[in-house]
Formats: structure tokens, sequence, C-alpha cells
């Protein structure tokens, strides 16, 4: 008489294998993201509105109680230039982390600077008492910053903490190399 076929042995390492490939896999297109994003950022998204020479050179307007725009997005590690230009009725200057800026404009005068490279976004606000809480306030957004430059420095092991070209630190960071040739 025949007796009847033993069932095939389960495989359970299955589960395992299309569960390590899925998260390769998307790994993988994580890093492919993050790259072309890195390298694929040439400044399009900055805030052109107000940009006259691309993603380094900005317009701003100083009004009473208001910076225009409100928000720059600029790249890292980057010097960029500042067209301020004081619309307000009364004397505005414009000081980015509160420090380095133009001088006091008279209404209709205006300025212009050169401030960054940035590792981190900042701000930079009007520093006539009571000016920065009304509002008179500029973002300014970093892009491409310091994930780009911790898994591509030029110097020590790829993820080696670094310094940018301008001396600022990488937020939480204490690393001693810099970026150059």
């Amino acid at each position: 008489m025949l007796q009847p076929a033993d069932p095939p042995p389960s495989r359970t390492d299955d589960g395992w294998w299309i569960t390590t490939f899925v998260i390769g896999l998307s790994a993988l297109i994580v890093a492919v993201v993050a790259v072309i994003g890195a390298f694929g950022n040439d400044g399009a998204g900055a805030t052109a509105a107000a940009g006259t020479g691309g993603d380094t050179e900005f317009d701003i307007t100083l009004g009473d109680m208001f910076v225009s725009p409100s928000t720059i997005e600029v790249p890292a590690a980057t010097p960029i230039t500042l067209h301020v230009t004081n619309t307000g009725a009364m004397p505005h200057d414009l000081q980015v982390n509160g420090t380095d800026g133009t001088e006091l404009l008279p209404p209709g005068e205006s300025a212009t600077i050169t401030v960054g490279g940035f590792a981190e976004d900042a701000q930079a606000w009007c520093t006539v008492p009571g000016h920065r809480e009304a509002g008179m306030v500029l973002g300014i957004t970093v892009v491409g910053g310091a994930a780009l430059l911790f898994a591509f420095g030029r110097r020590g092991l790829v993820g080696e903490p670094l310094n940018d070209a301008t001396g600022f630190l990488l937020p939480g960071f204490r690393g001693t190399s810099r970026l150059g040739p």
C-alpha cells in the first residue's frame, strides 16, 4: 500500500530574506534621493522672488515693522550678498544674529553687505529696540548643509565631523577638519 507523501518541509527563512531585501531596497532609495537632492540642488529652491543673482544675492526691504522677504534659502558655506533698502518712515538696520550687517539706515537709504557662509539656519533682524519683537526678522534657511558636509567630507574619514570653509562648526560636532583642495 502506498503511504501518503510527507509534506515538503516549510521554509521559515523566506520571511527574513524578504524583510531584509525590503529594508535594503528602502535604504538604497533613501540614499539615492539624498544624493540627488544634495548635488542636484543648484539653488533653484532658494527664495528667488527676492534674489537678484540666483541664490547668493537678495534684495531685502526694511519697512516699518517688517522685513521682506521674511525668509530666504541660502546654500551652505557660501557667502551671500544682501542689498538692503529702508522704505520705512524711520531708521532701521539689519544685523545677522544681531552682530554683522548694515549700519542704521535713514528712510530711503540702501546698503549692500556680504555675510556668511552659514553652516546652520540663522536670523537677521533690526536692532532698534522693540523692532525685532514687532516682527522685523529675516529667517535664513540653509539648504544642502550639515548632512552634505558630514557625508561627503574631503579630509579624514567619511562621516568625520567637519568645519566648513568659513570656520563655523557644524551643529553638534567638535571636528577640526577643514574643507579645501
